[in-house]
C-alpha cells in the first residue's frame, strides 16, 4: 500500500508544515511514515485534494488575531467541491522576525511574509519601523524566507521576513526577534480536510476514542425582516451554543449573503433530529460540514 500522502501549505518551514506534525501528534503511531506534499498556494492544495493528489489536506481555517482564511471558509462551504473536514486542532503561531545578515537588520523598510502573518504582527511592526514600512504579501511565510535567501547581500539590505524559526534554519537567516505576534494567545485553529464523508478506515486512528464534535454549517437565508433572528433563535430553543457566525456574498447579486456557523456538538443526533430538519425547512440553501472531531 503506497504511503499516506498529507498536502500543506509550504514550502517546508511554513507555519502550516509545522501543522502537519502537530496533526500527526493526535494520531496513533504509524508502520509508514506519510508522504508530506507541499503546495505553493491554498487554492492549488484544495484543488490538489479534490483531484484525489493527496489523501488528507492540513489547512489553516481561522486565527485568533486576523480571524477567517476567507479562502478555505468559502471553498469548504460550497457542496460542489465535494470535501469534507474530518477533526480539528488548534496550533499555537510564534511569528519570527528575520534578516539575511546581522548587517541587515538596521531601519527595515520593507517587509515580506503570508498576508495573515503580516495582518497578525502589522501593529508591532509599525511600532517598531514607523508607518512607512512596506508590508507585501507573499504565498507563505517560508516562501518569503526563500525569496529573502536568494537576494544578494546589497538588495536585501533593509529587508526582513516573518516566518517560523525552523525557515530561518532551513535559509540560514538571522532572527532579530523571535516572536513578534500583536499578542501572545496568536492561535490559529486547523482543519484535517478528505473527500470521504467518513475518516477512511485504511487512514490512522486517533489518539482520542471520544473527543468533542463540532458541525458547520453554510446557508442562505429566505429574505424578509427578522429571518437571522428567526434563524438563530432556533439553537437557542435546542440549547446548542454557537461558536461562530459570520457572512459572505454569495456573487449572485449585490446584497445577498450566505451565512457561515459554528456550533458545537452533531447536529444529526440533537433532538433526534428534529433540530436538523427545522434548520433545512428555514434555510434557502444548507451545507453541512461534520460533525468533526475537536482534538484540542
Amino acid at each position: 500500500m503506497p504511503p499516506l500522502k498529507l498536502g500543506y501549505l509550504g514550502p517546508k518551514g511554513s507555519n502550516s508544515h509545522q501543522a502537519v506534525g502537530t496533526a500527526l501528534s493526535h494520531w496513533q503511531a504509524l508502520k509508514t511514515a506519510p508522504a508530506e506534499v507541499a503546495f505553493h498556494t491554498l487554492t492549488h492544495l484544495l484543488e490538489a485534494l479534490v483531484d484525489s493528489q493527496v489523501d488528507i489536506a492540513i489547512v489553516p481555517y481561522e486565527n485568533g488575531l486576523e480571524g477567517t482564511v476567507v479562502e478555505v471558509l468559502e471553498f469548504l462551504g460550497n457542496p460542489a467541491h465535494n470535501a469534507f473536514v474530518q477533526a480539528e486542532f488548534l496550533q499555537v503561531i510564534k511569528h519570527a522576525l528575520m534578516v539575511q545578515t546581522p548587517t541587515s537588520s538596521t531601519d527595515l523598510h520593507t517587509i515580506y511574509s503570508h498576508q495573515m502573518a503580516l495582518g497578525q504582527c502589522k501593529d508591532s511592526l509599525r511600532k517598531r519601523f514607523g508607518s512607512a514600512v512596506q508590508l507585501i504579501p507573499t504565498a507563505s511565510t517560508a516562501e518569503a524566507a526563500k525569496r529573502l535567501s536568494e537576494l544578494s547581500s546589497e538588495d536585501a539590505q533593509g529587508i526582513g521576513v516573518l516566518a517560523t524559526q525552523t525557515a530561518a534554519t532551513l535559509h540560514d537567516l538571522h532572527i532579530i526577534d523571535r516572536n513578534i505576534s500583536d499578542a501572545s494567545h496568536n492561535v490559529t485553529r486547523f482543519f484535517m480536510v478528505t473527500t470521504s464523508p467518513q475518516w477512511d478506515p485504511s487512514f490512522p486512528r486517533f489518539k482520542q476514542d471520544n473527543p468533542p464534535l463540532k458541525t458547520s454549517l453554510c446557508v442562505g437565508l429566505h429574505e424578509y425582516p427578522g429571518v437571522l433572528t428567526e434563524y438563530l433563535q432556533v439553537f437557542q430553543r435546542y440549547w446548542v451554543n454557537l461558536t461562530k457566525i459570520e457572512s459572505r456574498p454569495t456573487r449572485e447579486q449585490y446584497g445577498d449573503y450566505r451565512f457561515y456557523l459554528d456550533m458545537e456538538g452533531d447536529l444529526a443526533s440533537i433532538a433526534e433530529g428534529r433540530m436538523l430538519s427545522e434548520l433545512k425547512a428555514r434555510s434557502r440553501s444548507f451545507h453541512q460540514q461534520g460533525a468533526y472531531r475537536c482534538l484540542g
